[in-house]
């Protein structure tokens, strides 16, 4: 059977980039037509910071999941004055962005 409910915590951030793709056709193929996927990411200038958790914008997960999910921003907000290792990395802010992902139809 295959899921109608996931939540991405932090599992697309911790993703090599280079194996993005790969982790965006495994998650497709774990998730029920009209399946939901509540994704939390973050993004930041990579130029100050390396991950893991590696930087992950919206548009960049739409690149990755857009030939399997619909993709709808529910918020996006500066977390860095929260994350204390992001600002000893020399970050002046991080993005946190909540996306609400739901499977199309195979």
């Amino acid at each position: 059977a295959k899921f109608t409910m996931a939540w991405d915590r932090a599992a697309f951030v911790a993703i090599h980039p280079e194996s993005r793709d790969k982790y965006a056709k495994a998650l497709a193929d774990q998730m029920a037509p009209g399946g939901k996927v509540l994704m939390c990411t973050m993004s930041y200038d990579t130029s100050k910071m390396d991950g893991p958790p590696f930087s992950l914008s919206p548009e960049q997960v739409a690149d990755h999941c857009g030939q399997y999910f619909s993709m709808e921003k529910l918020d996006s907000r500066d977390i860095i004055e929260f994350t204390p290792e992001f600002r000893e990395a020399g970050l002046t802010e991080v993005f946190e962005d909540t996306l609400l992902l739901t499977r199309l139809p195979q």
